[in-house]
């Protein structure tokens, strides 16, 4: 039988908590209405034996059970006036949780009861007369009881972590409405967004690296591995802000779930749940919100529900829409991008129309094993027909689909299991009508591209104890995933013939990749001071596909149409490779407040299939794409440095602090790029429009810099500071300038030589920060908030000075203003001003950077029920 939740009841007047206590929900339970003999009705009686480090305080018993509940994650429910006056000594050192409130409750006649996996209740001890067994006196307490039920405090998680990790809450998504969903990670230092507002998907840039996988981004564990070639970033990941729950970040190797494949970082975009609708001790919720602004913000809303059937099933269903138009941009100064300056005016290509769906349900079906499946899909449609008779112009239509199933089993009986696992599906797809213009694009073309993954996770965690102040978390497990791509292009004007379709569907080429993990990792805690984490991962990938290049044309006689033939040969790839990836990490606590780490990783990122299967021409027939099967993984070394400190009551009773502080250094070997190289049939020089294709620079590619985060809150003002301090050195360069070797002796060429400006890069900016603060006023009912953030360029230190004056963006400050007023229990209005000086501003874009919009003022109310 499942665990039966503890009954929620009014709350006595009296009763308050700490400030410590703040993060806990709180009910009280009315001896009156819910008597001690209901309470004690049978449930499954399931008790945590799993050990683990503590360290509570001496303190009052209430504030100590209120603490423990809050860092065990439990519900624990006593009496106030059971409590009063008491003094718990505290508690230091890895015990079980039933141990920890053994010691806490000790020589004060008190004794707690599991009421099932989760919760706990606080009684009095039976008192037993000398040489038998009967109780003798007293009856239990019939006041109301306290239930402290512990919620995951995620903010309070990013700076009890000994790494470099950050969160993003839904209550900082509904401040300031995200116009896409690259606003979301606005203010996660070392993390940047690389995609346009011209598409409703994001791109991200973690410490200086992104795209092919470089960075590891999901949705609720499902990687979204779309990829289509471009001029903006190459991977986006499409999903309404609407759904989300929430955001979680790692940056660096993992030896865990997630890191196979990657080496930069995980961003996992976590989806509602049951529990972010349906209220405690109810069986259903719903929640619904609109929002409509200025500035082409039309409209965005969702309408989400959530229900609890019984104590096994949830259910959760969302649909949200958005309409957004064309933005204006900022009348306030101007900027320079791509050498010509920007003035005030109609952002072309960044209106946008979406619909988005959810559905998840949860089956505990058996005690302590447990079933989630969930669908998740997008449809969106962006970009502009043609403004002028000369044409031009693309209309693209994105539709995602995500299938999820995952399983868990977490039996009480051992603590060396703690399974999950997970399988999924996911497609993303873009049909994209591409209208005729100019010269260099003469002709209309429907185009398709299409990728989709298989992939699946399984991890197990058990808990071992070594004597009584040690501990070891042991994981194991293996995840793979395999992509494969399927491109179309269909020619629409006369004239058209299969070697200009092969500017669309080569330049994202078919194929099909596959990539396998085995990993283990062990963490050893000490106390509660010192903590040493060993990992070890094996990457192995597979890699197939084929196409034709281009090699060369003959002219053909006076009076023959075309003018030339052009010649083409087919080619085929078919490898694999594999590497072990190691990881090192230590914290240290040498004073409370204070915990220092440091950990050192490699990676392995294998070639994407566009990277090694590309072939066809630039739009225009301007030069063509060669393959590089022969292309090798990434290797990259990591490390970093840092601290977490947390302090409470540093101004006055009941605020805190938290700050969280790294140094990282990465360097990758074997970096791929783009890059122009020689023609397997050229005969010397390399003109300026020869062909391009994905190279191995010789010379390293770094990253190093600062992140620092702060948070302060004590209740009525809060606030928080986020920057990132990047240095990206791309280093010398130099390549094999014939990649696929040569027909002619290998001419000389001034290709491939270090410090070649014939190499793209994506640089991001220098200096980014952001400072937000605000107050709760009226008992909480009004928030008031402000948020100013600043950036400043990066400008390339490496002699490609060419295309690094792109780069040469102003620096900018932007400033935000937002407040919500809790109209009822169950209605918020919410109003925010971005971009209040109007100020034109640009944003990273791939290898460029693109407009932001103006000034932009949004409502959003928000009900729930």
């Amino acid at each position: 039988m499942p665990p039966r939740r503890l009954p929620q009841m009014p709350a006595p007047a009296p009763w308050r908590f700490s400030a410590l206590a703040m993060a806990a929900a709180v009910s009280v339970v009315s001896g009156a209405l819910a008597p001690p003999a209901a309470l004690a009705q049978p449930a499954a009686k399931v008790v945590d034996k799993a050990l683990r480090s503590f360290s509570i305080p001496a303190a009052p018993m209430d504030t100590a059970l209120n603490q423990l509940a809050r860092e065990a994650q439990v519900m624990i429910a006593f009496d106030p006036g059971l409590v009063h006056g008491m003094q718990s000594r505290g508690f230091q050192g890895m015990a079980t949780l039933q141990g920890v409130l053994d010691a806490l409750l000790e020589s004060h006649g008190l004794q707690a009861q599991s009421e099932g996996l989760g919760a706990w209740r606080i009684r009095s001890a039976p008192v037993r007369g000398p040489g038998h067994g009967a109780r003798v006196s007293g009856q239990e307490s019939r006041l109301g009881e306290v239930t402290v039920a512990a919620r995951k405090d995620a903010r309070q998680q990013v700076f009890e972590t000994a790494g470099s990790v950050a969160v993003v809450t839904r209550e900082e998504i509904d401040r300031l409405p995200p116009r896409n969903t690259a606003d979301v990670l606005a203010d996660v230092p070392g993390v940047y967004t690389s995609q346009g507002r011209t598409d409703p998907g994001v791109s991200v840039n973690i410490r200086g690296m992104q795209d092919f996988g470089r960075v590891n981004v999901m949705i609720d564990g499902t990687r979204q591995n779309f990829q289509q070639s471009g001029h903006g970033s190459n991977g986006s990941v499409y999903l309404d802000p609407e759904m989300l729950g929430g955001v979680d970040i790692a940056k660096g190797p993992t030896s865990t779930v997630g890191g196979a494949g990657m080496i930069a970082g995980v961003v996992n975009f976590r989806t509602l749940e049951a529990d972010d609708l349906v209220k405690e001790g109810e069986t259903r919720g719903a929640r619904i919100n609109t929002s409509s602004g200025s500035n082409g913000y039309h409209y965005a809303g969702s309408a989400a529900l959530g229900f609890k059937p019984s104590e096994d099933v949830d259910v959760v269903m969302l649909v949200s829409r958005k309409k957004i138009g064309e933005f204006e941009t900022g009348d306030r100064g101007s900027i320079t991008v791509d050498n010509h300056a920007s003035v005030h005016g109609v952002s072309q290509l960044t209106s946008q129309d979406q619909t988005s769906v959810l559905l998840k349900s949860t089956w505990r079906f058996a005690p302590e094993q447990q079933l989630k499946f969930s669908y998740i899909g997008m449809d969106a449609k962006f970009g502009e027909k043609p403004h002028e008779a000369s044409g031009g112009g693309i209309l693209n239509h994105v539709r995602t689909d995500t299938l999820l199933a995952n399983y868990a089993w977490n039996p009480s009986a051992t603590p060396l299991v703690d399974l999950k696992s997970s399988l999924y599906y996911t497609r993303t797809r873009n049909q994209a009508h591409r209208y005729a213009g100019g010269t260099l694009d003469p002709f209309a073309y429907d185009l398709q591209y299409q990728t989709s993954t298989l992939g699946g996770t399984l991890e197990n965690t058990s808990r071992l104890q070594w004597g009584p102040k040690d501990a070891v978390l042991l994981k194991t497990g293996a995840e793979f995933f395999h992509d494969w791509t399927d491109p179309q292009a269909q020619a629409l004007s006369v004239g058209a013939d299969a070697g200009t379709t092969a500017l669309f569907s080569g330049s994202t080429p078919k194929g099909k990749r596959t990539v396998a993990s085995l990993f283990g990792e062990a963490n050893w805690m000490h106390s509660d001071w010192l903590e040493l984490t060993g990992g070890l991962r094996y990457d192995w990938y597979g890699m197939q596909g084929d196409g034709r290049m281009r090699v060369g044309s003959l002219l053909n006689p006076p009076g023959v149409r075309p003018p030339a033939t052009t010649l083409y040969t087919r080619f085929a790839a078919d490898r694999h490779d594999g590497a072990f990836a190691p990881r090192l990490a230590i914290a240290v606590k040498p004073v409370e407040p204070i915990q220092l780490f440091a950990s050192v990783g490699r990676g392995m990122r294998p070639p994407a299939l566009t990277e090694a299967l590309m072939w066809g021409q630039h739009t225009g027939s301007l030069f063509p794409y060669y393959p590089n099967p022969d292309l090798r993984a990434e290797r990259s070394r990591n490390w970093e440095v840092g601290a977490n400190g947390m302090w409470d009551d540093v101004l006055g009773r009941g605020d805190k602090l938290r700050v969280k502080a790294a140094w990282f250094n990465n360097k990758v070997h074997d970096y791929v790029t783009l890059a122009r190289i020689m023609s397997p049939i050229d005969t010397g020089g390399g003109g300026i429009l020869g062909p391009y294709a994905y190279v191995n620079l010789q010379d390293p590619f770094r990253s190093k810099g600062l992140e620092l985060q702060a948070d302060y809150d004590n209740g009525v003002v809060f606030g928080g500071l986020n920057y990132t301090h990047m240095l990206v050195n791309t280093g010398k360069g130099g390549y094999d300038s014939f990649p696929l070797g040569s027909l002619t002796g290998y001419p000389n060429n001034n290709l491939g030589e270090p410090g070649d400006a014939n190499i793209w890069y994506v640089l991001p900016p220098r200096k980014t920060a952001s400072l937000s603060g605000g107050v709760r006023l009226l008992d909480k009912a009004l928030t008031l908030g402000a948020r100013v953030r600043f950036q400043s360029p990066s400008v390339n230190t490496s002699a490609w000075t060419q295309q690094g004056e792109r780069y040469n963006q102003k620096s900018w400050r932007l400033f935000d203003l937002w407040a919500s007023y809790e109209i009822s229990p169950h209605a918020v209005l919410r109003v925010a001003i971005n971009n209040l000086r109007d100020l034109n501003y640009s944003e990273m874009q791939g290898g460029s950077y693109f407009m932001g919009p103006g000034r932009t003022a949004s409502a959003t109310l928000s009900i729930q029920f």
